[in-house]
Parts: C-alpha cells; structure tokens; sequence
C-alpha cells in the first residue's frame, strides 16, 4: 500500500488531513487524519494491518471519550449500510 490510494484501505481518514473541522483534504501518502497534533502515518498500517475504520483504535478511543467524529462516523456507516 503506498501513497494513501490503495482501494482496499477501508477509512476515509486514511491519507487525508484536515484543513478544518468538517473537511478533509488528501494528501500523498498514509497520513492519517485523526492524528491531528502531527503528520502521522496510519497505525494499523505501521503495525501491518490493512487500515480498516471499523477497527481502528484512533476511533474506538475517540467513541470512549464521546468526540464528535465519532458520532459523525457512525452515523455515515449507519446511512451506508442503510443503503
């Protein structure tokens, strides 16, 4: 996986940064948007794993502290699978 492109990482934080609350932008490589006090690459893909959201520790941690990315997160794959 390289590049923040490959089509099997399943986040949309991956590769991305945010310019401000609400809005990501993409970035050239594995940066992962929820680290936002550094330009830090995915932790599951420095671990070896595929970057999947659903498992991510960034956002289980995120979900215990009750951060609005969060709910903003689940509430997406709530209307994904919806669909």
């Amino acid at each position: 996986m390289t590049n923040g492109k490959d089509s099997d990482a399943h986040c949309v934080f991956y590769g991305r940064s945010w310019i401000h609350p609400g809005m990501l932008l993409a970035s050239d490589g594995n940066q992962c948007a929820l680290v936002v006090e550094a330009h830090a690459p995915c932790y599951m893909e420095r671990a070896g794993d595929m970057p999947d959201a659903r498992r991510c520790t960034l956002i289980q941690i995120a979900r215990i502290r009750g951060d609005m990315i969060a709910t903003w997160i689940d509430q997406t794959w709530r209307d994904d699978d919806a669909a």
